[in-house]
């Protein structure tokens, strides 16, 4: 069953590995489902309602553990992010959803983070987390 919350995803790259589709993806948008409808094929289509974006807000002094374990994590793992300027740990919003996505949570705790529209919040749900 679909989530009420999700993710627009933009194919970036594709391309084929011993016969198997590998696609490369960027997540967009965020969407609350309207309604869902399966076709005959087992296709599920739902209308949306697109999300607006998060507010540009700094990130508060309480969550400031959150945007130092961070840049920590992002020092070990490199990668895509290895060159964030740091003026981006300071952004609320930015700092959430990167922990969302490297931090070790499950489907389940994804999903309730993806489905807080409010920075803060998100980030005090991230902080509730923390053993």
């Amino acid at each position: 069953m679909p989530a009420a919350v999700g993710t627009e995803a933009r194919i970036e790259d594709f391309g084929t590995n011993d016969g198997l589709l590998m696609l490369r993806v960027r997540g967009g948008r965020r969407f609350h489902v309207r309604q869902t409808q399966t076709h005959g094929n087992g296709l599920i289509v739902a209308d949306v309602d697109w999300c607006e974006p998060d507010p540009d807000d700094e990130l508060r002094p309480e969550h400031g553990l959150l945007g130092n374990l961070l840049q920590q994590a992002i020092e070990q793992a490199g990668g895509e992010f290895a060159k964030t300027p740091p003026s981006r740990f300071d952004d609320a919003a930015w700092v959430g959803w990167r922990l969302a996505e490297l931090l070790p949570l499950s489907n389940p705790q994804r999903q309730m983070l993806l489905q807080e529209s409010d920075p803060h919040a998100r980030l005090d749900r991230l902080l509730a987390l923390m053993p």
